[in-house]
């Protein structure tokens, strides 16, 4: 079925997921897709715990993009506010 390296690396995902992981931090630590993961633990059922845990995860994620994409759009409304006051100090002039 599984060559010897890639039966080692099954055995340390299904490991991984057991104790929790998501599957891109199974997929990061062994050097291997997220396809490959995804289809090698599928089967293993995850508790209430650690699916609470991976949810707060992607929250938090979300949250710091969110946070990220404002700083950002708070920077550009600032360059567009300096350009309309430059221009308006040019006609002015």
């Amino acid at each position: 079925m599984l060559g010897q390296r890639k039966q080692k690396e099954y055995i340390q995902a299904v490991k991984l997921r057991e104790q929790g992981k998501s599957i891109k931090e199974i997929a990061r630590k062994l050097n291997i897709s997220s396809s490959t993961v995804s289809l090698w633990v599928r089967h293993i059922p995850l508790s209430p715990g650690q699916k609470a845990r991976l949810k707060d995860k992607v929250f938090k994620a979300l949250q710091k993009g969110r946070i990220k994409a404002e700083k950002v759009q708070r920077a550009l409304r600032f360059k567009y506010r300096r350009i309309l006051v430059k221009q308006a100090i040019n006609q002015i002039e």
